[in-house]
């Protein structure tokens, strides 16, 4: 897993290398007192996130660069497990101070993501042709983790939608490992109806005319923002809207 994580090629902003990474501290923590091979590598692992993914993930500030398919299933779910793993076998907290951040705007830009529709919005690698119910997992930690009850009123909606839970067979111990009723949810309508991530980094702007189920569909584009006035650039088209706020 050492290998794979130094030695083929990958960088930072490969899927693969949080997956790795996760896998490595994993093991590590699993193995701690049992082989010698184990503390290695959950440190190796320790290491290499703090060092290399970290600042990756505070530069795109909650943003997913690659794709709203592979990103929460393929790099956020195995990352979710290894950030639970290292607080809870190692008393480590990557969830909140500074490293954590990025993790709290994630919940909102999923948030945003989604359209009317329940889908999710295009762009980069959408392998997948399911719906936006693949979120709920995700929703569910920002809610707990954040108190964050737009992140439970979309976990709602997303459940009510497909009668479902959205969670993977696989994934259904990270609901009772987060989900916390307590957090109750909270009208989207409270939110800005338009919003920039990752101004440093991928720099996506997503806005609609208002948070019903019918609304119009979120459309996002290359944004910059100065002061209050943000500038959307899609297409050869120029969008410029006033007094928006973070």
């Amino acid at each position: 897993m050492i290998q794979a994580i130094y030695g083929d090629g990958s960088h930072i902003w490969h899927t693969r290398m949080y997956a790795w990474t996760a896998g490595a501290g994993m093991a590590g923590l699993a193995l701690h007192d049992v082989r010698p091979e184990g503390r290695e590598l959950f440190v190796k692992a320790k290491e290499f996130y703090e060092r290399e993914l970290c600042p990756a993930r505070q530069l795109q500030g909650g943003a997913i660069h690659n794709g709203l398919s592979y990103g929460p299933n393929y790099m956020m779910f195995p990352l979710i497990q290894f950030l639970e793993a290292a607080r809870s076998g190692a008393g480590i907290d990557y969830f909140h101070g500074a490293k954590g951040e990025w993790l709290d705007e994630m919940g909102y830009y999923l948030i945003y993501c989604i359209r009317p529709d329940m889908e999710h919005v295009k762009f980069a690698d959408h392998a997948t042709q399911d719906p936006a119910k693949h979120f709920r997992f995700m929703l569910d930690v920002f809610a707990s983790e954040y108190k964050n009850g737009y992140a439970a009123e979309m976990g709602r909606r997303i459940s009510e939608r497909f009668k479902t839970s959205g969670y993977h067979a696989e994934w259904i111990y990270l609901f009772f490992a987060f989900y916390n009723p307590d957090i109750k949810p909270k009208p989207l309508d409270e939110l800005p109806t338009a919003r920039v991530f990752s101004q440093h980094g991928v720099g996506h702007v997503f806005w609609r005319s208002d948070w019903s189920a019918d609304g119009p569909v979120v459309v996002p584009g290359r944004a910059e923002l100065k002061d209050d006035t943000l500038t959307v650039t899609v297409g050869e088209t120029k969008v410029t809207f006033n007094k928006i706020g973070k």
